[in-house]
């Protein structure tokens, strides 16, 4: 008997029935799924199975398996959904729906918080769908599949794979026109945005899936954005409105689930009121929520609500109780193949070891956690990262332009439609049109003139700020040392120093008179560049030497602080600008003997390749705090004490990566707090 093949028979209650009977209620059930009416989903599922095997119709037992997993998927009863698929991916392993199955049963493991073996499931499933014929269908299948796996890729800490999937799902999605999908996927986008902490993207398509799941009545879609918006304000600490979405979302997942606890909810709570400070309420949730994932076999729920608890614990001083709590998490975040996972968890081991006076193991925790982090982080990678977003973000302007353009297209379509039927009107709406598109044009021009003269105004103040900050550094900072030379002349001169005092002085004018030429050549670049722009010349520049210079005209700093300053260069020729190369490397190293500690040393070395030659100026100083990582190149006012109360101008930095990137290649640092700063310089070859 072929698959599709109208079959009669009776059924085990006697009643007449064929193929078409069967098809009626899996119809049935798939419109109960859609309006979320579960419980009836699993009643008309359950009846054209029984019917279907009792007239050996093969292909409604098979789609009858999939609504019923993907239902208890739903409910979260896994064990169940667990069963019946994999009884399914045996019975009809050559039904052309078989991806179907491969795809639900990647989702019962991701559920379970297997992920490692979710992961090829999922992989097989989408191989699968090149025998899917082409169509909307097909779409909406490989959309689902790439938004699964972004997910995964998003646990396991790959956010360039997880971004990668995002992209190619909203492609099939959108080829598809399916809203449910949509709604789905832009779900699952808002909590990659909130794990980047890019709050404001990660609300838009959070707010953007619970209107759309709103709008076709879908309740399981939008008690997920529910509960996404609620954890997604309790980030940014707008506590009170979270609660209110998590109270929204209760009610919706008893509506749906009447039979299942919701410790997801309950956990979130608990979170939100942890840190709210209201920690006997807080506790009282998580561990309501730990014993309701226990019930449900709800791996990830036990795992993040012994994470919690031992924040909690640790916050009210129960130190064992909160070390008791991390070593029950560690083996469940181990054991689930999310690297995410494992950090957190390492990150609160290793606090509750060392609030506990535990070194040894703190130490331990602290060595592999930097371990995971390194593994985490690469400069390529995060390259990557920064396109993909930039790419998905021309996706999210695109559609909105896409739904404007829709909505101006209706709007001309019902005008048109009334010219047919009032031609008198015509010209009188033809002329309001023109009113509107001359005033909105009126108003777009306004609105231009009053960005630019805004723009110009900021400009001003800025130029303003900088000029204070070079009158208060030539009154004060620059003024010091001339003073002190004359302080000395009037002392040599009334013959009240002795030889050794007299060279001592000497030697401190004379180290805080060069350090000062440093910042009045920083100063003067600086006002060149603003009054009348600095002119670039492209020509070839002999790094070695211009850098061996730098360094020995900055060698009586490191002397006097007894730091190693060396150069491992070989002979680079770069295509640039001689005294702008110069100012870049002379800021870069004075930096780097400003901020490091006596007897430590600075190293200058080179790297090439294919098109560029990158210059690494490295100390083990005292690094740059991860407060002032983003304004060090952006401020022209922000400058700090060296390790010897050593001062500067502000503007080295921004000068130097202005310079860099006129010359056509880049700057950046890498810095650990404690552990030293090294700074990258990016140039092209000659």
């Amino acid at each position: 008997m072929s698959l599709g093949t109208q079959v009669f028979g009776q059924s085990s209650d006697g009643g007449k029935v064929d193929t078409t009977f069967v098809q009626n209620l899996l119809q049935q059930a798939r419109a109960y799924k859609s309006e979320s009416k579960l419980d009836s989903t699993i009643y008309a599922a359950q009846k054209a199975e029984r019917i279907a095997k009792d007239i050996q119709y093969s292909k409604g037992q098979h789609s009858a398996a999939i609504i019923l997993v993907d239902t208890y998927i739903d409910r979260q009863e896994l064990q169940k959904a667990d069963s019946i698929v994999n009884k399914a991916i045996q019975e009809f392993s050559e039904s052309d729906q078989i991806h179907q199955l491969y795809k639900l049963k990647g989702g019962v493991l991701y559920d379970q918080g297997n992920i490692i073996d979710a992961l090829p499931v999922l992989k097989k499933a989408l191989e699968m769908a090149e025998d899917i014929p082409e169509g909307s269908e097909k779409s909406r299948f490989i959309a689902e599949m790439h938004q699964n796996l972004a997910s995964i890729y998003q646990d396991f800490g790959n956010m360039n794979l997880s971004f990668e999937n995002y992209l190619k799902a909203i492609e099939f999605a959108t080829a598809s026109s399916d809203s449910a999908l949509l709604t789905i996927l832009y779900n699952n986008l808002g909590n990659a945005y909130q794990e980047t902490k890019e709050y404001e993207k990660a609300r838009y398509y959070l707010e953007a899936s619970l209107r759309i799941s709103r709008s076709i009545n879908n309740k399981i879609d939008e008690y997920r954005a529910s509960l996404n918006l609620a954890n997604l304000l309790r980030d940014q600490e707008e506590f009170e409105q979270a609660l209110v979405y998590y109270e929204q979302s209760e009610s919706l997942w008893k509506e749906l689930r009447p039979n299942t606890p919701p410790a997801i909810i309950v956990h979130n709570k608990g979170v939100s009121l942890r840190k709210m400070g209201r920690f006997e309420v807080a506790e009282d949730y998580l561990l309501r929520s730990l014993e309701m994932s226990k019930s449900i076999q709800l791996p990830q729920g036990i795992f993040f609500n012994h994470l919690e608890l031992s924040r909690l614990y640790g916050q009210t001083g129960r130190i064992e109780a909160s070390i008791s709590q991390i070593e029950q998490a560690l083996p469940l975040a181990e054991g689930s193949g999310s690297l995410t996972a494992l950090n957190v968890a390492q990150q609160q081991a290793q606090s509750a070891y060392a609030q506990a006076g535990k070194y040894e193991k703190a130490y331990k925790i602290l060595a592999d956690n930097k371990a995971l982090t390194d593994s985490l982080t690469n400069i390529e990678k995060e390259k990557e990262l920064s396109q993909l977003k930039s790419t998905l973000e021309l996706s999210r302007q695109q559609e909105v332009n896409q739904l404007l353009e829709e909505k101006q297209s209706q709007q001309e379509q019902r005008i048109f439609s009334q010219n047919i039927l009032i031609a008198a009107s015509v010209l009188i709406i033809l002329l309001i049109a023109a009113l509107l598109v001359m005033s909105r044009k009126r108003a777009s021009e306004k609105q231009q003139l009053l960005e630019e003269l805004q723009d110009r105004k900021d400009e001003l103040e800025q130029l303003n700020q900088a000029k204070d900050r070079v009158f208060a550094i030539v009154s004060h900072d620059l003024r010091s040392p001339l003073t002190s030379v004359q302080g000395v002349l009037e002392l040599v001169k009334d013959e009240l120093l002795d030889g050794n005092d007299l060279k001592k002085l000497v030697e401190e004018i004379d180290v805080s008179i060069k350090e000062n030429v440093d910042v009045i050549e920083d100063l003067l670049a600086w006002a060149k560049e603003q009054l009348s722009g600095m002119k670039m010349v492209s020509e070839k520049v002999e790094l070695k030497p211009l850098i061996n210079d730098v360094i020995q005209s900055q060698s009586f700093l490191a002397i006097r602080k007894d730091i190693s300053l060396t150069s491992t260069l070989d002979d680079e020729i770069i295509k640039g600008d001689t005294n702008a190369t110069r100012i870049i490397f002379r800021n870069l190293i004075s930096n780097a003997i400003k901020y490091t500690e006596k007897g430590d040393s600075v190293e200058v070395s080179s790297k090439q390749n294919d098109n560029s030659v990158i210059i690494k100026v490295k100390d083990n100083g005292v690094g740059i705090p991860k407060e002032s990582a983003q304004k060090i190149f952006n401020s022209k006012t922000w400058s700090t004490e060296g390790t010897k109360k050593e001062k500067g101008s502000g503007f080295g930095l921004s000068l130097s990566k202005e310079f860099t990137e006129r010359m056509g290649g880049r700057i950046w640092f890498e810095s650990e707090e404690g552990e030293g700063t090294t700074f990258f310089v990016e140039l092209p070859k000659a």
